[in-house]
């Protein structure tokens, strides 16, 4: 037979104290439930189900006498109203009107990032290039006009039509 090491002989001695409390805990030590006899309920069965009856008329009369905020009627009306379309689609709705947008708006371009420092200076990052206002893109032809955190407005070099481009965030 092999011979047990010290800390065999440790878990071992844990495990025996365990399992001596495990048998104290669950058959020797005198429960509290054991020693004393069950209460019945201070109200009974009948007693409870018409206080809960009373409660319930109570609310429903409430219910009817307050008056509806026209927020609560407005969603109670829509609640069951079914969806026109994805409320988590971002993008437009049919691939038509995305080609009539790109094409009135002239280039591609995405305004991605916006930088307000603390001197006033405001930067905006359009197809991945930082511009001030009043600087021409590298598109030909354009230049920013003004820089809000939402969108940007930009201005063809003749000053004929302003391109307002919504902030996208990747």
């Amino acid at each position: 037979m092999k011979k047990i090491g010290k800390r065999e002989k440790i878990i071992l001695a844990i495990m025996a104290v365990a399992i001596l409390y495990a048998v104290y805990a669950l058959f020797l030590e005198p429960s509290a439930q054991k020693s004393k006899p069950a209460k019945k309920p201070a109200v009974s069965r009948t007693q409870e189900m018409t206080q809960l009856d009373t409660l319930v008329t109570t609310v429903a009369v409430a219910l009817k006498e307050s008056k509806q905020s026209s927020l609560d009627a407005y969603i109670m009306n829509n609640a069951q109203k079914a969806w026109v379309s994805n409320p988590f689609y971002v993008g437009s709705s049919t691939k038509d009107e995305k080609k009539e947008k790109t094409a009135d708006e002239g280039p591609n371009l995405k305004y991605t990032g916006y930088i307000d420092h603390e001197g006033g200076v405001r930067l905006a990052i359009i197809n991945g290039v930082d511009y001030r206002v009043g600087e021409a893109l590298e598109v030909p032809g354009y230049r920013l006009v003004s820089i809000a955190p939402s969108k940007v407005d930009i201005e063809d070099q003749e000053g004929q039509r302003t391109i307002t481009v919504p902030f996208v965030e990747e």
